[in-house]
């Protein structure tokens, strides 16, 4: 049995990480969890709710494919350490990630938020390299 998570983001790059963990996901065994975790810095909420909508319709695909899995969405300070936690609580084996997750804003008009996670960027790194490096599991960086 191996426990997979999915990190959902709106980029289209999470469609093609999900369709990768597909070819190696065995339903009658193996758990998939689909989380999107998102910034509390969005005070105008256009990211969580754009990985809301990307978070149901990955659902849905499932649904409609009979694949169980289980979702959840969260807000947090930082991305990365919810992450890492994520994959300790659920004792994750292999984390799928798109190569573009979590670089874009949604909205080009939120200056703030937009300047907010392009210094955090330059500082801290991007959250797919920082999620490779911390993550605990195997992580699969899809393009």
């Amino acid at each position: 049995m191996v426990n997979y998570l999915l990190a959902v983001d709106s980029d289209p790059s999470t469609d093609r990480a999900l369709n990768k963990l597909l070819d190696d996901f065995d339903p009658q065994v193996d758990k998939l969890f689909m989380v999107a975790v998102t910034s509390n810095w969005d005070y105008v909420n256009e990211e969580k709710n754009a990985s809301k909508l990307a978070l149901y319709k990955l659902e849905n695909y499932c649904d409609v494919n009979n694949i169980q899995c289980r979702t959840l969405q969260i807000a947090v300070s930082n991305i990365v350490d919810e992450y890492v936690n994520i994959v300790k609580d659920f004792e994750i084996n292999s984390l799928f990630i798109g190569r573009t997750a979590f670089v874009n804003t949604v909205s080009q008009d939120d200056f703030l938020f937009r300047a907010f996670s392009y210094v955090r960027r330059l500082i801290q790194g991007s959250i797919v390299d920082n999620l490779v490096a911390k993550a605990g599991c195997k992580v699969v960086v899809v393009d």
